[in-house]
């Protein structure tokens, strides 16, 4: 099905996006953890990418960033201005961290500490995103090569704002004709005021 213009009736496309999403965002996130941690921003990479890099070597602390959960609040925000419609949603975004290499929980452990300085808390920010809460990090090695690699998760929650421009104009006047049996009636609501 083909998005509409307004006017046409049927489906309507938004016309602007005021969130990241998917790729860019976890590009923000691993931005964010990188600086929080100080692991090099190249060990601190999106989960699933199209093409992954080489893991690193099991004596190199890294990170795998993903948000696994997008959890949308019940009713959305509507309001009418300039001749289109703003869609706005807050949300909670489940994001998934594992931690790898030999010091895998210390790593965890300084991102969750580092959330309680408002500091760092402001770069998510200036990103449009709030934190909202952590998880315990938990110790999961993975066997590889039949060798346990040092494995910590930590799940972050957090909260922002979607919004989407649908070109949709409010009704601001009208005309037309009212045919009734046994009466007919022009109007036009300009001036109504």
């Amino acid at each position: 099905m083909k998005p509409n213009a307004p006017t046409a009736g049927g489906v309507i496309a938004a016309s602007s996006l005021h969130a990241e999403a998917d790729a860019d965002l976890d590009l923000i996130i691993s931005d964010f953890v990188s600086s929080v941690t100080a692991l090099p921003r190249n060990l601190v990479r999106r989960r699933w990418q199209e093409d992954p890099p080489e893991q690193p070597d099991r004596h190199v602390d890294w990170c795998a960033v993903g948000v696994t959960v997008t959890t949308p609040d019940q009713n959305p925000n509507m309001q009418w201005s300039n001749e289109q419609m703003s869609v706005s949603q807050h949300e909670t975004l489940e994001v998934l961290l594992s931690f790898y290499g030999p010091n895998a929980g210390r790593n965890a452990s300084t991102l969750r500490m580092g959330l309680s300085l408002s500091q760092n808390r402001a770069v998510l920010q200036a990103n449009g995103m709030a934190f909202h809460s952590a998880s315990a990090p938990m110790r999961v090695p993975s066997l590889v090569n039949q060798l346990w690699l040092p494995r910590t998760d930590i799940t972050l929650r957090i909260r922002r704002n979607e919004q989407r421009i649908y070109p949709i104009p409010s009704v601001i006047e009208s005309d037309g004709t009212i045919n009734a049996e046994e009466m007919t009636q022009n109007f036009s609501t300009e001036n109504a005021g």
